[in-house]
């Protein structure tokens, strides 16, 4: 009895999808996930609005009862520098 070779078709790969999630089920677009750079409100000297940009590793719990979701308490200005107070709640390794 002889063995008979029968080389296989190569699979063809699928095409890949150009979807993109736009919306989730509720409507809204899906959140942000990761670091992200967010944005503090205050005012300067003058009283004109000023946005301090800073850094998070993932964002602030929606529901949280000490910053409201903003991901900072407050803004303490010391000789004219801007630094946030992080919200110990959202972030406890900060």
């Amino acid at each position: 009895m002889e063995i008979e070779y029968v080389p296989q078709q190569p699979k063809k790969e699928a095409p890949k999808s150009e979807y993109v999630l736009i919306n989730d089920v509720t409507g809204k677009p899906p959140p942000l996930r990761g670091p992200q750079v967010m944005k503090a409100v205050t005012t300067d000297l003058s009283g004109s609005r000023l946005d301090v940009p800073f850094k998070v590793p993932y964002p602030p719990k929606a529901n949280c009862k000490k910053c409201y979701g903003r991901g900072y308490i407050g803004i303490q200005s010391v000789g004219g520098q801007k630094g946030i107070l992080y919200c110990k709640k959202c972030y406890p390794m900060l």
